[in-house]
C-alpha cells in the first residue's frame, strides 16, 4: 500500500507527455511510440525526478526508516540555496561556477 500511494504521488509531476499530446491532438501513446523515443539519459532523469518526489513527500523520519540518508550540504551549496532563495543572480552565478569548478577537480 506504502508503495502504491507513494507512486501515485510521484506520478503527477510527469502528466507533462499527456498535455503535450493533448496540445498536438495526439494520445499519449501515439505520441511517444511514432514521434517521440525517450534516450537512456531522459529515462534515467524522469526515474530521478520521481524518486526525489517521493523522498520530498516522506517525512524525514520515515524516509530515513527506508533507507534514505540525506547528504551533508557544503558551505558553498548553503550559500547558494540562501543566494537562490533571495534571488541574488550575481552570487547565484559566481557560486554556481565554483560548486561546478569543485566538483570537476574532485572527478578528475
Amino acid at each position: 500500500m506504502f508503495r502504491k500511494t507513494t507512486l501515485q504521488y510521484a506520478r503527477r509531476g510527469e502528466d507533462i507527455n499527456r498535455m503535450v499530446a493533448q496540445d498536438a491532438r495526439v494520445t499519449e501513446s501515439v505520441m511517444m511510440t511514432n514521434y517521440v523515443k525517450e534516450s537512456d539519459e531522459e529515462l534515467r532523469q524522469r526515474s530521478n525526478r520521481t524518486y526525489r518526489r517521493i523522498v520530498a513527500s516522506l517525512a524525514p523520519a520515515v524516509a530515513a526508516r527506508h533507507g534514505y540518508v540525506e547528504k551533508a550540504k557544503s558551505d558553498l551549496e548553503r550559500r547558494l540555496e540562501a543566494a537562490l532563495a533571495t534571488q541574488n543572480w550575481d552570487l547565484v552565478q559566481a557560486l554556481s561556477a565554483r560548486l561546478a569548478s569543485k566538483r570537476a577537480e574532485a572527478a578528475d
